[in-house]
C-alpha cells in the first residue's frame, strides 16, 4: 500500500458524509493490505446490515492511532453533537494534496519503441518536486540519463505520463524528440 493512502480514504468516506464511526472502524480494520479500495464496499454494507464483530484489540488501536493523529494534525474534528467526526478545512486541502501524491507514485508501462526518444527538460527550482518525480519516472520506464536533464532511451512515452506531465503544468517545460536513424548513436538499449 503507497503511503497515505489509507489517511486519503478515510478523509475522503468522512468528505461524503459518513457519520457512523463503527462502520468506518470496522471496514478498515477486516480489509487486507493492498486491497484498500473494498473499503468503501465494506462501509456501505455495514450500513446496510448491523454485524457484531469481534475486533482485535492490536488492530483497533491501530485505528485509533490514525484517528487521533488526523485529529491532532486538525485534518478532521468532531462534530457540534459529539457524535461524528467531520472534516475541517484543512482536512479538506489535505484530501488533494494526498491524491497528487499518491499519483505521482505511481508506475506506467514499459513499451519498448524503434526509434530513440531523447527526454530534455529544465523545470525551474520552485517546481522541484515535479522535476525529481520525472526524473524516477523515466528511471523507472528505463531511460539512461545522458545529464541531469538529458533523458535517453529506446522506451515509448506513455500516453498517461504525457497526461500527467500536463495536470502538474510542466509540459511546457520539456522537449521530447524521436530519431528514427541512427547516426553516430548505435549502442542505445
Amino acid at each position: 500500500m503507497i503511503r497515505g493512502e489509507k489517511t486519503l480514504l478515510i478523509l475522503q468516506l468522512l468528505d461524503q458524509g459518513l457519520t457512523n464511526f463503527s462502520d468506518l472502524l470496522i471496514a478498515t480494520i477486516t480489509t487486507p493490505k493492498g486491497q484498500q479500495g473494498q473499503i468503501k464496499f465494506k462501509v456501505a454494507k455495514f450500513q446496510r446490515q448491523r454485524e457484531n464483530f469481534r475486533i482485535d484489540q492490536a488492530k483497533r488501536q491501530r485505528f485509533y492511532s490514525l484517528i487521533y493523529k488526523l485529529k491532532r494534525d486538525g485534518l478532521v474534528d468532531l462534530d457540534k453533537t459529539a457524535t461524528a467526526y467531520q472534516l475541517t478545512q484543512k482536512g479538506i486541502g489535505m484530501i488533494s494534496k494526498l491524491k497528487d501524491r499518491l499519483m505521482r507514485k505511481k508506475s506506467y508501462p514499459k513499451e519498448i519503441d524503434s526509434s530513440v526518444n531523447i527526454v530534455t527538460f529544465d523545470i525551474p527550482e520552485k517546481l522541484r518536486g515535479y522535476r525529481n518525480w520525472l526524473r524516477n519516472a523515466l528511471r523507472a520506464l528505463g531511460f539512461r540519463m545522458l545529464q541531469r536533464s538529458v533523458w535517453i532511451g529506446k522506451i515509448k512515452i506513455p500516453q498517461e505520463l504525457l497526461t500527467n506531465l500536463d495536470q502538474y503544468k510542466i509540459l511546457d517545460y520539456i522537449e521530447i524528440v524521436s530519431i528514427t536513424k541512427s547516426g553516430t548513436i548505435k549502442n542505445i538499449d
